[in-house]
């Protein structure tokens, strides 16, 4: 059978290790293009410092953080290894950090990720750097350490090769040949490459190959600080290059890690320094990789005095040198991966550190040649942004406040401050009136509570599941009496952000729909059901509410991030078996 030509645009460590997988899985036809030299080719992966934290409170992102650190020790080149794993410590200098650190380890110890709260003793034993005078303990994460991409890289794509594969670097992608809603070729400084399938991998310069193509790349590049001292006395005797842990100072918003005797110390606590596309060169326009931006000084004042606050050593050391280095953000922190829905055939898989860079590889490997990945990617679907949020007016912004808001401690109601007021509901005013407290959903501006009602919370007092301190935030005592007041009455609900609602009819409606959701859909006209739809490989695509309202008639809402992919699947099933959907 002929092999679908695929071809991936970078060779960055998301690109190798895509191509990595797909080999493993059975693709022999497989092209990556890279603008710079191979392998050090002057994006995000050249420069990035290689720490791996695993430990976050998105199970998805944490299992893809595991996946990538087994990857990586498996990966040694030329009797390198491309991990180390020298395990990683977070401090804390509040109380309110030590309770967050308290509620990671519970995550870790859900999600199997091995994880120990010290004491700041216990943490100067880890690291004997450490100003214990400055912290209240630590989390400690043992398999935790640093990835050496660039080893990485050179073994995957040697195995790459090995099964057929070809790379060409210095070659420059100057379009990408759309027809009839498929990517047909891929056109280059070096000629046109014919192909099936197109997989954009180029990190931060993702948007202008989007743009080639006809779709919207929502990502914003962001300059980081990062600066190595020189070297440390404490240090005088290291000769590997790391042997310490990790060490992250979130209160301060920095890290450091160790660079054979000396420290690497980077820090989000500067302004936001956003990059414009326009603004990101080529490789060997100037003497710096395209990833690097001139160091900004004044930026580095105050996180360096936090430096020497927490790690004394760094006196007497100072520093040598710093660069500001360019990586992407999302506006929801997660990475943009999948299919187009615009564009048949041209993947993407952007917005993605080194941390989980090789479990995307494998998700994305799997996700094209079985139709789905073993993973839930809802979350990461590139598809999820409805057109609202595919403008820069909206999607920079946000992004930048995740920037700003990165090391903060995340509540998992917290709403976003920025790129508000997108949508509003034909009832907006009236829920003003009524006092409503809003929260975001697709870009609509939806109630969770409302004021008038507080009359309710006497009446279900004794009901009433009370919280407290942190759970207690973005939260109401109204809310809870609502619930009780509308199970035991009525309530009127509007569900206006709900993104997609589709009419299913046809004599073979409810047989279509026994075989697409997980329950019995024979359900009593009038009566409406909460149900899950599958994918490809039987896992879950997506939650569903279906009501029926006649004996071949159903009403569907599509209820997930990716509705959009939902509502086409449907509509192309349904197509098989003529029945009528509105």
């Amino acid at each position: 059978m002929k092999q679908e030509k695929i071809t991936i645009i970078g060779a960055g460590i998301v690109g190798c290790s895509i191509a990595y997988y797909l080999s493993k899985l059975g693709k022999r036809n497989i092209t990556v293009i890279e603008q710079g030299p191979l392998f050090e080719t002057g994006g995000s992966t050249s420069h990035a410092p290689g720490l791996v934290y695993q430990l976050n409170f998105s199970k998805l992102l944490t299992t893809l953080a595991s996946q990538t650190v087994e990857a990586f020790k498996e990966l040694n080149h030329e009797g390198q290894p491309s991990f180390y794993s020298v395990g990683s410590l977070e401090v804390a200098n509040t109380q309110e950090r030590l309770e967050d650190l308290k509620r990671k380890a519970g995550v870790g110890s859900s999600w199997g990720v091995e994880a120990y709260l010290l004491s700041p003793e216990e943490c100067a034993q880890k690291c004997s750097l450490i100003n214990l005078d400055k912290i209240y303990g630590g989390l400690y994460v043992p398999s935790d350490g640093i990835a050496k991409p660039l080893r990485a890289i050179e073994e995957m794509a040697a195995f790459t090769r090995s099964c057929g594969g070809e790379f060409y670097g210095h070659t420059e992608v100057t379009g990408v040949e759309v027809a009839d809603g498929r990517v047909k070729a891929v056109e280059t400084s070096s000629g046109k490459f014919e192909t099936d399938l197109v997989i954009c991998c180029a990190g931060f310069w993702g948007p202008r190959i989007g743009e080639m193509a006809g779709i919207t790349i929502p990502l914003q590049p962001m300059a980081h600080q990062y600066a190595l001292s020189n070297d440390l006395m404490e240090l005088a005797n290291e000769t590997e290059e790391i042997t310490t842990p990790l060490v992250r100072h979130q209160d301060s918003a920095m890290y450091y890690r160790q660079v054979f005797n000396g420290l690497g110390i980077g820090s989000y606590q500067h302004r936001p320094l956003p990059v414009e596309q326009n603004d990101i060169t080529k490789y060997g326009e100037t003497k710096e990789m395209p990833s690097i931006k001139p160091f900004t000084s004044e930026d580095f004042e105050k996180p360096w005095q936090d430096a020497l606050d927490l790690i004394p050593a760094l006196k007497k050391a100072g520093m040598k040198k710093g660069i500001n280095g360019i990586f992407s953000f999302t506006p929801d922190g997660m990475p943009l991966l999948g299919e187009s829905q615009k564009v048949r055939g041209f993947w993407v898989a952007e917005a993605i550190w080194v941390t989980h860079s090789a479990g995307v590889g494998k998700s994305m490997a799997e996700w094209i040649v079985n139709g789905a990945p073993t993973l839930d990617l809802e979350l990461c679907d590139i598809n999820r942004f409805d057109t609202y949020a595919q403008s820069p007016a909206y999607y920079k912004k946000r992004s930048i406040e995740n920037f700003e808001k990165i090391y903060d401690i995340h509540h998992p109601f917290m709403q976003p401050e920025t790129s508000r007021n997108m949508r509003f509901s034909p009832y907006s005013i009236r829920q003003k009136t009524l006092g409503a407290y809003f929260n975001e959903k697709s870009g609509w501006e939806q109630p969770q509570w409302y004021e008038v009602n507080d009359s309710l919370v006497a009446t279900y007092e004794k009901s009433i599941l009370k919280r407290k301190g942190w759970a207690a935030q973005y939260w109401s005592q109204i809310i809870e009496a609502e619930h009780l007041h509308t199970r035991k009455h009525a309530g009127l609900f509007d569900v206006t952000a709900t993104k997609k609602r589709l009419e299913i009819s046809g004599k073979e409606a409810l047989g279509f729909l026994q075989e697409l959701t997980t329950d019995n859909i024979d359900i009593p006209i009038g009566t409406v059901m909460s149900t899950l739809m599958l994918h490809e490989l039987g896992g879950i695509k997506d939650e569903i509410k279906v009501v029926r309202k006649a004996a071949s008639t159903f009403f569907c809402v599509l209820q997930g991030k990716s509705t959009q992919d939902c509502n086409e699947k449907i509509h192309k099933l349904a197509s098989l078996i003529y029945l009528v959907i509105s």
